[in-house]
């Protein structure tokens, strides 16, 4: 096997183009989707193959692993592993003496539940926001019942119950694995439960919005425009022209739109379902993504990020907040405003019933089942996943254009006066 030179290794990081590479016996590059490029040793103990993160590369931080530091971990290791030990159980060994505070074993838990759920960034805003601020720097074990019972009444008297059973499910599952790891002896969240103790049994929401309903809160987003910002206004509206799950739309780049061809590319890892889509982006839609290219001013995102952020594209909470403030619900540490929602007659709805609104109204425009359910990516049960993006293309452009000749009179978009 030809391994990399440290100047191959450099130019292979620099192309930040997803790779995994050998670099020497044992030791390999992976340059992820975001650019991050890592340093992964792979090994065989007891007929079991497994593989370690050893460092993040880079030359400039004391954070960062050089080339010549990785081929010096790897070679540490390989002589650990000729010992019998197991280089992966020891870090783990180390890791768990670390955890002294609530912090410590939260963020353990929050990392291991993102190598196998997309969502846990929800968790971590979850914890950010209503856990680690009262109990995040306590020890684990200094941690009460009464503590935990603080964190449920403030979520419900936020006027969230479905958040405070989440919130709550959240505290279990990270004192479970304090307990699991010996930390503790016994979980302070588990005798609560969701019915008494936070936001009560949960039912199936089925919201969507009529066609008077849409027009009425498209009205309000002009009336309270400090509130609604115009690119936000616009992402309400493609979400019901092209009906994109909420991230899907909010955290794409511009190179995922052609606006030549008029499509927008969904790649399998940035969805659900884990299956590709290319979007035939409607005729009445392409104004709105001509005004959010002015929008975003040179930004590689379609909605960059309001604040300095790492990640560049604008918050998972953002659009739900803004239709919880519209609705008069806590969304931050000042008061509540008014139910300006209400006072239009709107009934309580959130960004993901703009989805089930899109479904809904295909059906009212006369497209089928089958079509329907390739525009929303739906994972068919029971059949073999498709990778072929451009699946009923031709019908599905037909659809979406039927739909926004529709929406498009409600949402009476102006454009950038």
């Amino acid at each position: 096997m030809q391994y990399k030179s440290e100047d191959e290794v450099e130019v292979i990081v620099s192309k930040s183009e997803p790779i995994f590479v050998a670099i020497s016996e044992g030791l390999y590059l992976e340059v992820r989707k975001n650019g991050t490029a890592i340093f992964v040793k792979r090994y065989q103990l007891n007929d079991k193959r497994k593989q370690m993160k050893i460092g993040v590369y880079g030359e400039k931080d004391a954070g960062l692993m050089s080339y010549g530091d990785a081929l010096i971990k790897s070679i540490q290791l390989t002589q650990q592993i000729k010992e019998g030990i197991d280089p992966k159980l020891e870090a783990d060994r180390k890791t768990r003496q670390n955890i002294k505070t609530v912090n410590d074993i939260a963020e353990r838990f929050i990392v291991k539940k993102a190598k196998n759920i997309d969502s846990a960034y929800i968790l971590q805003s979850n914890y950010d926001k209503r856990i680690g601020p009262i109990i995040g720097h306590l020890p684990v074990e200094r941690v009460s019942p009464l503590d935990i019972e603080e964190i449920l009444d403030n979520v419900v008297a936020e006027g969230y119950p479905t958040v405070a059973n989440k919130v709550l499910f959240l505290c279990k599952n990270i004192f479970k694995s304090a307990e699991k790891l010996g930390l503790i002896d016994k979980n302070p969240a588990s005798p609560f439960s969701a019915t008494e103790d936070a936001g009560g049994p949960e039912f199936s929401r089925e919201t969507i919005l009529s066609k008077g309903d849409i027009k009425k809160a498209f009205c309000v987003f002009d009336l309270h425009s400090t509130i609604v910002p115009l690119s936000t206004r616009i992402g309400y509206a493609l979400l019901l022209m092209l009906g994109n799950r909420k991230m899907e739309l909010f955290s794409a780049k511009w190179e995922d739109i052609k606006m030549d061809s008029q499509t927008f590319t969904l790649y399998a890892d940035d969805t659900k379902t884990k299956s590709a889509l290319v979007i035939p982006i409607p005729d009445l839609a392409m104004p709105m993504l001509r005004d959010l290219k002015l929008i975003s001013n040179g930004s590689e995102y379609l909605f960059p990020a309001r604040k300095r952020s790492s990640r560049g594209y604008i918050s998972d909470d953002t659009t739900n907040h803004t239709l919880a403030h519209l609705f008069g619900k806590k969304v931050s540490k000042k008061p509540p405003g008014p139910n300006y929602f209400g006072q239009a007659g709107i009934e309580y709805f959130t960004v993901h019933d703009l989805r089930r609104t899109f479904r809904s109204l295909l059906a009212h425009v006369g497209v089928s089942d089958e079509i329907a359910e390739v525009c929303m990516n739906h994972a068919k049960k029971g059949t073999t996943k498709t990778y072929n993006r451009y699946r009923y293309f031709q019908e599905r452009k037909e659809a979406l254009n039927k739909l926004a000749e529709l929406i498009n009179p409600l949402i009476n978009h102006k454009g950038i006066q």
